[in-house]
């Protein structure tokens, strides 16, 4: 189970290819009453994933991250 924050493996309901994502738990729906979280993706270019509308699964969790900042 993720923590809020993590990096997660994902994979979206209907898809083979999987996805890297920070993991937001929301809390629950109002309507539904059901517990719902969202994918935040590291480029702000690409929409949030969120699970009341695209179901999800986490595949695992990353425990190390690198990052490129700039290409030389």
């Amino acid at each position: 189970q993720p923590n809020p924050a993590d990096y997660v493996i994902a994979l979206r309901k209907g898809q083979k290819r999987v996805t890297f994502k920070k993991w937001r738990p929301r809390g629950f729906d109002e309507d539904t009453g059901q517990e719902y979280s969202q994918l935040i993706p590291s480029n702000p270019d690409f929409p949030i994933i969120d699970s009341r509308f695209v179901p999800f699964t986490i595949c695992g969790v990353a425990i190390e991250r690198k990052q490129v900042l700039r290409k030389l």
